[in-house]
């Protein structure tokens, strides 16, 4: 049994329900622009060979972006339990917020999920993006019940989470695509629909966005794919689409995209946008179509490559009057494969 509980271990490694790629927004406190306690990462730890202590832990916090919010607090939860807390000191991504005497028991054999999270102030509308991240070799310290240490190895890697003062809060309600059966141009052999539903809730501010036939705002922009700005992103093949004229053809003239004003938003000042009032909620339809073939001067006509096509959401554009703001994007989302739809085969 001794050399058993020499030879212990421990890893670590992210948990399925660590928060996804997402926005939050602050309101908490006086100012209305903190977020107390916000989870970032979810992380399993797992004893072997004998019951372990965890003593001692360490968790990297990152943040980019233009907002300019604080993380002042740092905490690790089993469950509802409070098992240790920190100081932040700084984001460099090395030794942002750590543990020490925290001596958590694990069972031998047994795995238990640990939740690190964080007291965030002085948001602004500009976003501040967090990620976080732990690995048991160098920032999780841990003995056998004889007080021997043991051998740490695993990591943990959160995903990123953006945090504004005010702003859309948005969830993916269902992304899905099918055959149409029928086409918008002569002679293409197949169109393909790719439908998203967007709920969309204002926090902390109205919100204004543009339809479909905003030429400026748009809430879901269609430019040439893999051009700045683009929010509707092809695949093929798993691959992003892009680089050619006929592949950009996706984007102007093979398809057609439309946003679908729900009820419960008010016509805005200027042309084709909307107002979602502060504390309401609304659920946005999105539909993308793609033809197999296209037309145009620009880049003759001709069937699509052949191959199983998907659509991403990349990117939403939203404005907002509150104080600091104006034109802002929102793009968690980007490279998300949760926002992507299904696959269509084409032509």
């Amino acid at each position: 049994e001794g050399d058993l509980a020499e030879s212990a271990t421990l890893t670590v490694t992210t948990e399925t329900t660590t928060p996804q790629d997402q926005e939050r927004i602050c309101t908490l406190s006086s100012t209305e622009d903190e977020c107390d306690k916000l989870e970032l990462l979810k992380f399993k730890v797992l004893a072997e060979k004998d019951d372990i202590l965890l003593t001692d832990a360490v968790v990297n916090l990152s943040k980019t972006g233009a907002g300019t919010a604080s993380a002042t607090a740092a905490y690790i939860y089993d469950g509802s339990t409070l098992i240790g807390s920190a100081t932040v000191d700084n984001f460099s991504g090395q030794y942002s917020a750590t543990f020490t005497d925290i001596d958590y028991k694990l069972l031998k054999n047994a795995s238990k999920v640990l939740s690190f999270q964080v007291d965030i102030t002085d948001n602004v509308v500009d976003a501040s993006t967090w990620t976080a991240s732990t690995t048991g070799v160098t920032y999780l310290t841990a003995e056998n019940m004889q007080g021997t240490g043991i051998t740490e190895s695993g990591s943990a890697i959160g995903e990123s989470i953006t945090t504004r003062k005010a702003g859309p809060e948005f969830t993916l309600i269902s992304a899905k695509a099918t055959d149409a059966g029928e086409s918008g141009y002569a002679g293409a052999t197949t169109t393909a629909k790719f439908d998203f539903v967007i709920r969309m809730k204002a926090v902390g501010a109205d919100i204004e966005f543009g339809d479909s036939a905003s030429t400026t705002y748009a809430l879901v922009a269609v430019y040439p794919t893999g051009a700045a700005g683009t929010s509707t992103v092809v695949y093929r093949g798993g691959a992003v689409v892009s680089g050619t004229i006929p592949a950009d053809s996706l984007m102007t003239v093979a398809s057609s995209s439309a946003i679908t004003v729900p009820a419960g938003v008010t016509a805005a000042v200027g042309a084709n946008s909307w107002i979602l009032a502060e504390g309401n909620t609304v659920d946005i339809p999105y539909t993308f179509s793609l033809d197999s073939r296209y037309g145009a001067s620009v880049s003759g006509t001709g069937e699509i490559t052949a191959g199983s096509y998907g659509v991403a959401l990349e990117r939403f554009n939203w404005l907002t009057n509150h104080a600091g703001g104006g034109r802002e994007t929102s793009t968690f989302m980007a490279g998300n494969s949760a926002w992507r739809t299904g696959n269509v085969t084409m032509p």
